[in-house]
């Protein structure tokens, strides 16, 4: 056994000898979150396993286990069980599998639609298989994706800059019917083990999801058959008689768990966001497992992603969990590495690093007004995601100390100021009121007339038939709208994701109730990008799932937000459009977005100048080699200065470029980060004509917040007149 154990790590060294070469040296220096733990550890293979649909009341909630009782017995008593593992965003298929391999919520509300082509439901950020294959050179087969749900097969590569299917892992499902049963699923396994010798695999059972959506007595069955087949794969990983194939023993660790549950009220359904759907069931087994524990620390099954890397000893920078360190037998996992204060947090001289507590800070939220700068960020010091906040009263000269300003589950903070108020909008996972048996993400509001010395009591903006996400934030004139995703409890609209608004109209004392901004289909998915006064309306962009594509639409609203006009489609594109935003001055509107063109995503802008009516051709603001995403966006009369996250170096680093003209002509593009690691996540404002960047970078080890001023034009090259691809308005290409 040590022979072979020494064998394979010399193999996993060998890949990243190759890796270095293959696809150049950006991850000689990127600390590999778990790589320094991955030593201590026994596994050198993990298996991912998942049943489809299984609630927890009929499986580890149940006192007699009478449906489960091999896996029960024979397994838990080997293993660490957690009792307290949700699932807090789509409780379904796709986008709860994607969330395992990736770890980012943004993917966690993917469209979850059998009828759509392969390649349509790509994640956006990178997988498991892509991140390992990368960092270690190991080669396509040693990744695997085996399903009998045949949704997923999208799951096994991502959009993301720099990976791909080049980086992708192998996939098998029925392709005809979609659904394979779970003997078929257990021979794919055992010929994968035997032929392919994977390091990296998951595996989908959809037998249990299936009788659900059918009737008590196949749920049941399928239940019951699973769990002899669940103990038969752990047998043949430990080489247990009749399984003689000892090449697994004793160095992997199998994670069993399940996408969703099923709605408390009926099993038939899992799409209400109540418990039942929500508390996925979660057992440990392997060489670094403890055996007969049970953890009732709750924890998202983001985590359960970057629980995989650490054993893998591989980084998942874009994932937003934490490590089930719960598990691990002491001394196995020591945490993330001490952070090296040997000049890595060099920069530019003009950067400020806003926080250093050695956790994850990341989502930073930027405003301004005058000398007053004002930031708030996701912070994981305390365990679970909070909100912090800092301000700075001398223009970014010094900072106050970091202040908690959410100590519940919350994440995507927004900051805005306007009229002397300084305003914090968040989404924070709640137990819905009048239904003790509801989670959901509520959208929360707090404001401050002191400069966030003191905060009001949180609005909630939330109503019950709503689970919110994806806010976006703008404050005018004392005006105060959010523009988000709601989730609405409606029996023909619960996969859908509807954009959803709510405003003040006096500083954000009072609110209006909450409404859908736009009728929509059932399958239709909107996820907000930005919002912004202007004139006397407001306007909103945002990306939208129809007809099988992701795409960039405007809409705005003359009375308020009560009701939303003039939508139009701004990409009109055959390729995905994500990740947009707006400014607006006065009754003239801007918008930019990230667009895949030749495969590679770029930064794409439009205007209108007769508030939103009619909008000129659209302009390719970038040229990225290897991709360009995540565009903000900032104007003050015509300057405009767009920020982005670009990927040119093989790395992410923040982009900038600026317009004077109300974007006749650009700057050339120039890098805002130091770019010696990770940069992404910008955040941009501007007062008195200077603007500010706020992102996430990861070049101290971990996830810190960075702000730079923008340089201003003198200190530029001279303005040049850049040669756009322009966007045929006919949509029928580029020309």
């Amino acid at each position: 056994m040590t022979v072979e154990r020494v064998t394979r790590s010399g193999a996993r060294r060998a890949w990243r000898a190759i890796a270095m070469l293959t696809f150049g040296i950006v991850w000689l220096i990127v600390p590999l979150r778990g790589a320094h733990a991955a030593d201590e550890f026994l596994t050198e293979y993990v298996f991912l396993v998942v049943i489809d649909g299984l609630r927890w009341s009929e499986s580890f909630g149940d006192p007699t286990h009478q449906h489960i009782p091999v896996i029960w017995d024979s397994l838990v008593p080997h293993g660490t069980m957690y009792k307290n593992l949700y699932n807090t965003l789509k409780t379904q298929s796709t986008p709860s599998h994607g969330l395992m391999l990736n770890g980012n919520r943004l993917d966690g509300w993917a469209p979850n639609n059998h009828w759509n082509p392969p390649d349509t439901d790509l994640p956006l950020y990178p997988t498991l298989f892509e991140l390992y294959r990368k960092q270690t050179g190991a080669p396509r087969n040693r990744c695997w994706i085996l399903t009998g749900n045949g949704v997923l097969r999208d799951l096994d590569r991502s959009l993301y800059p720099t990976y791909g299917d080049s980086l992708g892992a192998y996939l098998r499902y029925d392709a005809d019917s979609l659904h394979a049963e779970d003997d078929t699923v257990w021979a794919w396994v055992q010929q994968v083990m035997d032929d392919e010798r994977p390091d990296l695999m998951m595996v989908n059972f959809f037998a249990v999801d299936l009788g659900g959506h059918r009737n008590w007595d196949e749920y049941i069955a399928a239940i019951e058959h699973v769990d002899s087949l669940i103990f038969e794969f752990w047998k043949k990983i430990q080489a247990i008689p009749p399984y003689t194939d000892t090449y697994y023993k004793d160095k992997t660790t199998m994670l069993l768990t399940t996408d969703h549950g099923r709605d408390q009220a009926d099993y038939h359904h899992h799409t209400k966001s109540d418990i039942g759907s929500r508390r996925l069931i979660f057992l440990g087994l392997g060489p670094d497992v403890m055996a007969d524990e049970v953890v009732t620390v709750a924890h998202d099954h983001i985590d359960i992603c970057t629980t995989i890397a650490a054993l893998m000893g591989i980084d998942t920078p874009y994932a937003q969990g934490g490590v089930m360190d719960e598990m691990f037998i002491p001394g196995r996992w020591i945490g993330e590495p001490a952070l090296d204060r040997n000049g890595s947090s060099m920069g530019r001289l003009d950067e400020a690093r806003l926080t250093d507590d050695g956790a994850r800070s990341e989502s930073p939220s930027f405003a301004c007004d005058g000398e007053s700068l004002y930031v708030a960020w996701a912070d994981t010091r305390d365990g679970l995601s909070h909100i912090y906040f800092k301000q700075s009263a001398d223009g970014g000269n010094t900072w106050s100390p970091d202040t908690l300003l959410v100590d519940a589950y919350a994440i995507a903070p927004l900051l805005a100021v306007d009229a002397g108020v300084l305003h914090l909008a968040w989404v924070e996972f709640v137990i819905r009121p009048g239904s003790p048996t509801t989670l959901d993400w509520e959208l929360r509001h707090s404001r401050s007339t002191d400069s966030g010395l003191n905060w009001s009591e949180p609005a909630h903006l939330t109503p019950e038939k709503y689970g919110t996400f994806f806010p976006t934030m703008a404050a005018s004139g004392g005006d105060v709208a959010c523009f988000v995703t709601g989730l609405p409890k409606h029996p023909q609209r619960q996969k859908a994701m509807q954009p959803a608004f709510v405003a003040s109209s006096d500083t954000g004392v009072t609110w209006d109730t909450m409404i859908r901004a736009r009728e929509v289909l059932e399958l239709c998915h909107a996820q907000p990008g930005g919002v912004g006064h202007g004139g006397a309306a407001i306007h909103a962009v945002y990306t939208s799932f129809v007809d099988e594509n992701w795409e960039t639409y405007y809409t705005r609203s003359t009375d308020g937000g009560a009701t939303w006009v003039h939508e139009e489609n701004l990409s009109q594109s055959a390729e995905a459009s994500r990740l947009s935003d707006i400014a607006v001055d006065d009754t003239t509107a801007y918008a930019v977005w990230s667009e895949q063109v030749d495969e590679k995503w770029q930064i794409l802008f439009r205007k209108s100048t007769d508030g939103g009516d009619t909008w000129l051709t659209a302009e390719q603001l970038t040229n990225s080699a290897e991709g360009a995403l995540s565009p903000r966006l900032a104007c003050s009369g015509q300057h405009l200065w767009i920020v982005w996250t670009d990927y040119e170096s093989g790395r992410g680093e923040i982009f900038w470029k600026e317009s004077t003209d109300g974007g006749d002509t650009w700057s050339t593009e120039a890098a805002l980060s130091a770019g010696t690691m990770l940069s992404i996540n910008p955040a941009i404002d501007v007062a008195d004509g200077q603007a500010f960047v706020a992102w996430q970078d990861n070049r101290d080890g971990n996830w810190e917040i960075y702000l730079r001023p923008v340089p201003e034009s003198e200190q530029r090259a001279v303005v040049e007149d850049v040669r756009h691809t322009g966007r045929d308005p006919s949509g029928l290409g580029y020309r």
